[in-house]
């Protein structure tokens, strides 16, 4: 897996998931209710333009889309 990934193919697999990623402080924040709660994730980036992929798997898990919750690696990686 590469060590980086484009921000806006980021934003793009989460969003199809229903989380928002918004401007906030120091990091981009992501957020999604789930069953009336929601989450929150802080997101830092690489000069606004590139995430860590370690980060995409710490926020699927926040997120509840591994799959142990249902969602394939395959299925969100064709996102």
């Amino acid at each position: 897996m590469a060590s980086e990934i484009r921000l806006s193919d980021f934003k793009r697999k989460f969003e199809a998931y229903g989380v928002s990623i918004v401007p906030g402080g120091k990091h981009l924040k992501m957020r999604k209710a789930i069953d009336g709660v929601v989450y929150t994730f802080p997101l830092p980036t690489i000069h606004g333009r590139f995430v860590k992929a370690v980060y995409i798997e710490k926020a699927r898990a926040r997120f509840k889309l591994t799959p142990d919750d249902g969602v394939s690696d395959e299925k969100f990686n064709r996102r």
